[in-house]
This record gives structure tokens, sequence and C-alpha cells, in this order.
């Protein structure tokens, strides 16, 4: 038992290696970036089945423990946010470094707060004008429910104070309709996000509150669902951990 880990925390430590390729120097700097992406994109499969079905184990109160690991489903589940924020700081570091020797050949990310006066107020206009007629914010407090918030989507959130208290405004991050990446200049090497720029503007979105904090999420829903109640967990691109299929579904779609 002892040389036996759990499967999940064995799967983590095989994505950490797929991120140690975004800082090897021997690997090419598109490539890092690359390995960079995949790395993330495992990790969302992972939390969308793996850590999913962990999940339902602990709200069924489930205290079965791991035949390999003698680890009951509350232990994984720690296990596995601790081994997550351990590997984040290497994941920012790794991007970090890459467009750091990416920036003699012209790239750059910019953040807004680097970005010259001129492209400020580009980027104002471009959100005037390309983004805000696109995307609309939703004010969650007591009065109204919180709002369905779609898979692997990206979304800018504001602390919002108002006479009657303090609420929470969520705005869609992405229009859909236009490029993630905005290009600063005329070579197109120079950029920032779409999601930044949003961010940056959500004040405009809810023009009855004063903005106290700001901040990005995106939201990684379960893919882990039970069909018919008998035979294996499936995975389904529309979430919803625990639902039951029709009993006529016998596969997922």
């Amino acid at each position: 038992m002892e040389y036996l880990e759990n499967r999940e925390l064995s799967w983590l430590r095989f994505n950490k290696r797929v991120l140690e390729e975004a800082t090897a120097p021997e690997t090419p700097l598109l490539e890092r970036l690359a390995f960079s992406a995949i790395y993330q994109s495992n990790l969302d499969e992972f939390f969308m089945v793996r850590v999913g079905s962990v999940t339902d184990k602990v709200k069924n109160g489930s205290k079965k423990k791991d035949k390999f690991s003698g680890m009951t489903p509350p232990q994984q589940l720690d296990a596995i946010f601790t081994a997550v924020r351990r590997l984040q700081p290497s994941v920012e570091e790794a991007l970090r470094l890459t467009m750091k020797e990416l920036a003699p050949y012209g790239f750059e990310h910019v953040t807004f707060e680097r970005a010259t006066k001129e492209e400020q107020t580009f980027l104002e206009l471009y959100f005037k004008r390309e983004l805000k007629p696109f995307i609309s914010g939703i004010v969650v407090n007591d009065a109204l429910p919180f709002p369905f918030l779609r898979n692997k989507d990206i979304y800018a959130v504001v602390q919002l104070a108002a006479k009657k208290g303090i609420s929470i405004g969520i705005v869609p991050a992405s229009t859909g309709s236009s490029e993630r990446i905005i290009h600063l200049g005329k070579d197109g090497k120079r950029f920032i996000l779409e999601e930044e720029v949003i961010l940056r503007f959500a004040h405009l979105m809810f023009k009855n509150y004063k903005v106290m904090d700001r901040a990005l999420i995106r939201i990684t829903r379960s893919a882990d669902i039970m069909v018919s109640g008998r035979g294996p967990r499936v995975p389904s691109a529309h979430g919803g951990a625990g639902r039951q299929a029709p009993e006529a579904c016998s596969r997922s779609s």
C-alpha cells in the first residue's frame, strides 16, 4: 500500500511533466506556449470528469476509501486542491518566461496600465463600439437568482456598492463575435486580451453603482453524469453533476 498512489494525484504528476516541457530550455518558444495550453486543457478535463466524480462522492457522504491510497473522498479533494495550488505559480511563471523570451521578436502581451495613452484611448473606443453592444451585465443580489454560467467561459465579476448595500455584477468576458486577441499597432505583435478590456471598462455596464473591486473568473463544470442510474459515468458537454439521463438514453451525445 505504501508504494501505491492515489490515481488522481498520479495524474497530476503526469500533467506536471507536461508543464515542465513549457519551461525546458531545449523546447522551441512557440512549442512552450503549446505545452502551457495543453497543460491547461488537460486540467480542465481532469476537473470536469475526475474531480467531478470525487465531488459527487463527497456530496453523497461516501466514506469509502480509495483501495490504493487509503484516502477517503474528502481527503482526495483536499489533496487535489493542494497539489493544483502548488502548481499554479509554475504555470504562471512558465508563461511569463516564454513571453519574456518572445519580447525581442516584438511579441508582447500588454496590460491596460502598460499601454500607451493612444492605445488606451483606442481600447476605450473599441470597448464602446465593438464589445459593449454585444454583452450585458447582470446584477446578483437577494432579489435575483444567480445566473447560469457557461462551462469554461470567462466572466468579469465586479463588487458593486449602492444605497441598498453590496451586490455582485457579472459580465460575460467574450462577445462570441470578435477575436479574443486585440492587436495593438500595425504589426499585430503587441496585443491585449478581450477579457482584460471588458474587465477594465466593466464599470460602464453598471452606471448606477460604484465598483469597489473587480476580477476575472472562469467556471469549470462537472461533466460526470449517471446514465439510467446504472452503468459507468460518462462525460457530457452540458455538465450537470448528479443528473439522471432519460431511461432511453444509452449514449452521451
